[in-house]
């Protein structure tokens, strides 16, 4: 799961009262997107920061005669949420421990991996100690991530005991699999607990050498806060643009 909650955080009532919920309740979200398929295959994705369901997705296409080929797929990965599993620690033997902060937004394995490599390379600590550049790889089928320094020796610090109270623990920690403080300064960090799957994706939907003027989609389709919904039209042969429109609700 995406986000664990600790109790250091005040962040944790983020989904508000019981009676905020409630009021909540079937209160449909609506997510569009404008594509030219003519000239580049479309990807629109669409994810939320909690579990949630898809109510219906449309097409609605601009001719019946160009012919494309769509998939409605379900991608899984993480959810990164500002403030609620955005930030993780890590040292070197020469660096003072580190906070990284991730950025908002949905991510495969892979994905995620170069997000956090990004993110280590850009620290301006770890650059002027020769630790940089980092790589991060992620083993879909294994289910681990494992960072490694150019130079020198890293740990993952499951709580950062030097920092304030507020945002001394590694809430993004358990997204790689990082449950735990290294013991000793290594010349790279492995999961320690697996996630294999991150990379993931299966159509539930999909027609290839289509010329269906629209499609509307109905059937429901619940989502965790780790899975993404995405609309994947190939690049067509002739003029064709496509409006997307993905409704969607928080399970509450």
């Amino acid at each position: 799961m995406a986000i664990k909650y600790f109790p250091n955080r005040l962040e944790h009532n983020r989904l508000g009262s019981n009676i905020d919920r409630t009021r909540a309740l079937r209160n449909p979200l609506m997510s569009m997107s404008h594509s030219n398929c003519a000239s580049v295959a479309t990807s629109f994705i669409v994810s939320q920061d909690y579990g949630w369901m898809v109510d219906n997705i449309t097409l609605k296409y601009s001719n019946n005669t160009a012919s494309r080929t769509y998939a409605l797929n379900i991608k899984n990965g993480r959810k990164v949420v500002s403030k609620m599993n955005n930030d993780l620690w890590f040292t070197g033997n020469t660096v003072a421990p580190q906070r990284i902060i991730l950025a908002s937004g949905f991510y495969t394995g892979t994905q995620l991996a170069a997000e956090l490599k990004s993110k280590l390379d850009a620290n301006t600590r770890f650059t002027d100690d020769g630790y940089t550049p980092f790589a991060v790889a992620y083993d879909n089928v294994v289910g681990t991530f494992t960072v490694t320094p150019n130079a020198g020796t890293i740990r993952y610090l499951s709580v950062n005991t030097q920092a304030v109270l507020n945002i001394r623990d590694s809430i993004a920690g358990h997204l790689f699999g990082f449950e735990a403080t290294t013991t000793n300064s290594s010349a790279s960090v492995t999961s320690d607990t697996v996630h294999p799957g991150l990379d993931n994706e299966i159509a539930f939907f999909s027609e290839a050498a289509a010329t269906t003027q629209d499609v509307f989609y109905d059937d429901l389709v619940t989502m965790s806060i780790d899975q993404a919904v995405e609309v994947q039209i190939d690049q067509a042969a002739a003029a064709l643009t496509c409006d997307i429109q993905i409704v969607s609700e928080r399970i509450v």
